[in-house]
């Protein structure tokens, strides 16, 4: 990431931020299939979140492949930097984008999300985003279009839907839905990221 990045490690150091790394994400999200929820996990790159409130944490699948990980850390400091009224899709829209771009930017291969403009040069593409984004576990159709987000099952078997002014209201699942579970990470505990190792 250096030189270039030197300001985004910075940040992350100013804001001390957690890093730890794993040789497996993946999140214990459930399937409705119609009568019953069934297990379907999702193999995560990383994640970022804030636990306890405040201490923001970077959590990172560690690859063989520097550029893998260099992309998947600039993602998720993405994800430290933004407004806390920025709701989901819309954060992994904006991180996306920006790694995209970041990736164009530095000659790296592309994330899936870059196409040609008319004259031949490399674009982010907000269709390839937006179909990505579409796969996330609990994304659904709104009433009228759009997109709307499943945070949670409900002991009375509804699911409670998150609309994308971070409202809620709740229905019954349909089939083929699907609803987040916990973070499962391998090894348990991981290994944190001496941040001081961190130098430009």
């Amino acid at each position: 990431m250096c030189p270039k990045d030197a300001a985004s490690l910075r940040n992350l150091k100013n804001a001390n931020v957690i890093i730890t790394v794993y040789s497996q994400i993946d999140f214990a999200d459930e399937v409705f299939d119609g009568k019953n929820w069934v297990p379907a996990p999702f193999a995560a790159g990383g994640s970022a979140y804030e636990k306890p409130r405040g201490q923001k944490r970077i959590d990172a699948v560690l690859t063989s492949s520097a550029e893998d990980n260099a992309a998947t850390l600039y993602h998720e400091a993405v994800h430290t930097q933004q407004p806390s009224s920025m709701k989901h899709p819309q954060t992994e829209i904006d991180a996306y984008t920006q790694e995209e771009q970041w990736r164009i930017d530095r000659g790296l291969s592309s994330g899936g999300h870059r196409k040609k403009d008319a004259s031949g040069k490399d674009v982010v593409d907000p269709a390839a985003i937006q179909r990505t984004v579409g796969t996330y576990p609990g994304m659904v159709a709104a009433p009228g279009g759009g997109k709307e987000r499943i945070i949670a099952k409900q002991p009375n078997g509804k699911v409670l839907i998150e609309r994308p002014d971070g409202t809620t209201y709740e229905r019954r699942p349909k089939r083929n839905e699907s609803a987040p579970g916990p973070q499962v990470s391998q090894p348990p505990g991981g290994s944190r990221v001496d941040m001081n190792s961190l130098q430009c």
